[in-house]
């Protein structure tokens, strides 16, 4: 009840399950284990839990068990995208690792994450955005034969731009392709270049901010401005801060050109640094 209180239109679920995962009484209805308890979980079931949480912009399933395609059918919506390990029937075991089950998250994460657990470098970004999305996290785990996945994934709905970590420290050059939703405060450090294509709509939780420590390329055109907005389903002044270009940005690079500011506190405000706003 509390995190059904808390998700809003404009939010990006995701649910992961890892663990053990049999056939109930024929596929594709299966049940999960509830680790260290003996006890199941159905399909259905879940599926009813899960449903109770109705506002969010998508949601995505990972669900790293033995027949797990058996839980497509109960989760499948216009606002879902589906990871499953298998196809219900099968087990959940790798080509090649005598492993079950915790590879799978264990790629999905140093997809994620940039890197494996003991620093080894990992790059699942195959769009070279500076991103790393769920598609390509997928991508990732599919080319290195750590599962079957796309076939018995729900890909129509799979966007571009569904992110699970929309906001942070951004340590990478970044290029904004799409519009997107940040979650939170977004941080371009100092040395990195965050590059917004024309077009682009960029919306901010209440409150949130865009801290330029290095270089912000935000170059519209006359008839494709980008527009920095609320997140909020009906904004009013004020709901976010703004751009902030701290002393340390690139006054020479950082450019702000045929962009459109609405709803902040702020707009742009200039910490002894002169960005080009044209």
């Amino acid at each position: 009840d509390d995190l059904s209180a808390l998700m809003k239109d404009n939010d990006y679920l995701w649910i992961w399950w890892m663990g053990h995962g049999s056939v109930d009484s024929s596929c594709p209805d299966i049940k999960f284990m509830i680790e260290n308890q003996n006890q199941y979980v159905y399909d259905h079931e879940f599926a009813t839990y899960v449903d109770q949480i109705t506002d969010y912009k998508w949601r995505s399933f990972s669900i790293m068990t033995c027949n797990s395609g058996g839980i497509i059918d109960d989760v499948r919506n216009s606002k879902s995208v589906i990871l499953t390990a298998v196809a219900c029937g099968y087990p959940a075991h790798s080509h090649n690792y005598d492993v079950w089950h915790a590879e799978f998250t264990y790629n999905l994460f140093c997809a994620l994450s940039w890197e494996t657990p003991s620093g080894d470098s990992v790059n699942a970004d195959y769009n070279d955005n500076g991103l790393v999305s769920m598609y390509e996290s997928w991508d990732y785990i599919d080319l290195n034969q750590i599962c079957d996945d796309p076939q018995y994934s729900d890909q129509g709905n799979n966007g571009a731009n569904m992110y699970i970590f929309c906001a942070g420290h951004l340590v990478r050059n970044t290029n904004l392709l799409d519009d997107i939703d940040f979650t939170g405060d977004i941080i371009v450090d100092n040395g990195i270049k965050l590059n917004i294509n024309p077009g682009v709509m960029i919306r901010f939780k209440s409150n949130k901010r865009l801290t330029v420590n290095g270089i912000l390329d935000a170059q519209g055109t006359a008839d494709n401005n980008i527009v920095f907005t609320s997140s909020s389903a009906t904004p009013s002044p004020g709901d976010w801060y703004g751009i902030r270009f701290e002393d340390s940005s690139d006054d020479n690079e950082c450019i702000i050109k045929y962009c459109e500011i609405e709803y902040a506190k702020n707009g742009i405000f200039c910490y002894y640094s002169s960005p080009r706003i044209e």
